[in-house]
Formats: C-alpha cells, structure tokens, sequence
C-alpha cells in the first residue's frame, strides 16, 4: 500500500477534520504547513501581549514604589501598607510574565521554527512529486482542503475525530501498561502513522463509542428549521 493512500490513524484525522481532500500525500503536507504557520502567528502574537504586560508592570512597579515614598514621606502608615501590598502584588505579575516571556523566546519560537521550517520541506518535496507524477487530481484536491481550512472546524466529522481520539488514547494507556516508558514514548511518537487494520490498535468497546455518541450529542435530533 503506498503512503499516499496509507489508511493510517493521522490520515483518517486529517480526512475527518478536512474531508477527502486529505487522503492526498500533497494536500496533508499543505495542511501541515498552514497549521504550524497559524501556530507560529498566534505565538508571536501571544508574545508581543506578554511584552505589553511586562512594560505595563514595569511601570506600575515605577508608580508604586512613588506612591511608598510619599505616604512615607507623609507618615501615612496605612496607605504604605496598602501600596506595599499592591507592589507585591505586582512584582509577581511582573516575575511570571517575565518568565513566560523568557520561555517563549527561548524555547517555544526556536521549536516552532524548526516545525515550520520541517512542514515548508516536505511541502515543497510532496508539490515536486505531485507535478513529476502528473498528479492533477492532488492540485484540484488542494483547492477544496484550502477551502475547508477557510471554513473552520464546522464541517468537520466530529463523531469520527472523537471516535479516532478515543482509540489514540486507548493505545497509549495500553502501551504505557504494558511496555513502561519506552513503549509509551514510541507509541506517541510513531503510533499515529500506523495503519488501522494492524492488529497493534485495540478494540473499542460497544460501551466506549456508545459513552463517546452521548458526549458528542449524536442520538440529539437537530431543531427543525421553519
């Protein structure tokens, strides 16, 4: 079986979440690539907040600490401890936004960078395959997964996805049972390339997708639109 029609775990997700499109080597790989582009934007986004609240706290540690001086300065005794409470208040905000700040940078942007930069090389290798196989029906493929990504999670199989979480999370716990560690690392890591008829995914219980069904409202009629 070729890898572009591998009936693995991570193709049926991306299948129910962007429908057949996906089922493309070539339209998985742009998908990935939109993905961690998004994922890199609200990054950086989410650190330039950061910045505002560790320059916010800066300067009301600035003001705060004004403030202690002249009601000592006053002998008001209890508006300094008042305004001391509040400092203190403030330099913990101010040390724990500096620390998220210091891990974002540090950390989350470099790991984010080399995701980025992993998804643009197989993008670029799978559109090479596509045009070298004469693979026309994977570029019209692209269009309707462009548009599915437009639209959001609202057209997405979400009994499927929720079935397909439910077995992922099941064959991790088993194989943290069984194996320890080891076992559990490797399953997390290379177990969602598997394809679902290998006899390595346990089966779920008529229980297990019946409680999922309930969770997910499936046995709910929707309204009827007048």
């Amino acid at each position: 079986m070729s890898k572009e029609n591998a009936n693995t775990w991570r193709t049926r997700r991306a299948v129910a979440r962007y429908g057949p499109a996906a089922r493309h080597a070539f339209c998985r790989a742009a998908l990935s690539l939109w993905q961690t582009n998004a994922e890199w934007l609200r990054s950086v986004k989410h650190v330039q907040v950061i910045k505002g609240v560790v320059k916010d706290a800066k300067q009301n540690r600035v003001n705060a600490l004004a403030l202690v001086g002249r009601f000592r300065k006053a002998q008001k005794l209890k508006e300094v401890k008042q305004t001391v409470a509040i400092l203190h208040k403030v330099n913990r905000l101010l040390r724990k936004a500096q620390m998220s700040l210091n891990q974002a940078k540090t950390k989350d942007l470099p790991a984010l960078l080399e995701l980025r930069a992993a998804a643009e090389k197989r993008f670029a290798f799978e559109s090479v395959r596509a045009l070298r196989d004469g693979n026309f029906k994977a570029f019209n493929a692209l269009e309707r997964a462009s548009k599915r990504w437009n639209s959001g999670a609202s057209q997405s199989d979400h009994r499927a996805l929720g079935l397909l979480e439910l077995l992922r999370k099941k064959a991790l716990k088993a194989a943290w049972s069984k194996g320890g560690a080891a076992a559990g690392y490797d399953e997390s890591g290379f177990g969602s390339d598997r394809v679902l008829s290998d006899a390595k995914w346990p089966q779920l219980t008529a229980r297990e997708v019946h409680s999922h069904l309930v969770n997910v409202k499936a046995f709910v009629r929707p309204p009827l639109k007048l």
